[in-house]
């Protein structure tokens, strides 16, 4: 995992909006922490999305997905290793050249999306395919919601999605968005006892604040 890519990434297409599955919490999360989180007036906020009305020909692979492919492939690398800080600068220039040629490698949208959790927009997203957004701006449940992504990038190592964000990040994303979620949702090793379910299904009875949903 080299200092850019990993945990932090790339730098990402100005051009694209990601939209996220399995990765949304950690985005929303990381960034309402960086805007100092439940000490301040910023919070995890969803903007749920219906892929269905958007265009496929605006739909691309997250570019740095496409970057770290193609550098495995010259590599030799198998698809789950992450280049070293040794082919960080490599990494920079494939990613750039993918940004400037995005239409390449169109058709790996699904596999950026089952790899990573994540693809890319071209251009804004249209108000018409906004179906709900959510600011989760309880200090408590903002708390619960740090602990899952704290433990979801802790099992992070190399490319891909790891076992604990497969089984973390859809409860989380559906709570985050507003929808019923169950405390059964969650991985088994959150719930070993008693006390930790009262716990999880105490903080997803808090419902985020739905500020705008489309009717």
């Amino acid at each position: 995992m080299t200092a850019r890519t990993g945990k932090q990434y790339l730098d990402s297409d100005e051009k694209m909006v990601y939209l996220a599955t399995q990765s949304a919490p950690v985005y929303a999360c990381g960034l309402a922490l960086q805007q100092g989180g439940a000490d301040s007036n910023a919070y995890p906020c969803i903007v749920e999305v219906d892929t269905s009305m958007l265009p496929f020909d605006d739909l691309f692979p997250d570019e740095d997905y496409v970057a770290i492919r193609l550098l495995q492939e010259e590599l030799g690398l198998p698809q789950t290793a992450m280049p070293d800080e040794r082919h960080e600068r490599r990494l920079t220039e494939i990613q750039k050249a993918v940004k400037a040629d995005p239409d390449a490698r169109k058709g790996w949208v699904c596999e950026s999306l089952r790899t990573l959790g994540s693809i890319a927009h071209r251009g804004g997203i249209p108000l018409a395919a906004i179906t709900r957004i959510s600011v989760l701006d309880n200090r408590d449940a903002f708390g619960f919601l740090s602990g899952g992504v704290d433990a979801i990038k802790k099992s992070q190592s190399g490319v891909g999605l790891t076992d604990i964000e497969r089984q973390l990040c859809p409860p989380l994303t559906r709570w985050l968005s507003g929808n019923d979620v169950s405390a059964d949702e969650f991985p088994a090793e959150m719930r070993s006892n008693a006390k930790s379910i009262e716990y999880i299904t105490s903080r997803i009875a808090v419902r985020p604040r739905t500020v705008y949903e489309r009717t």
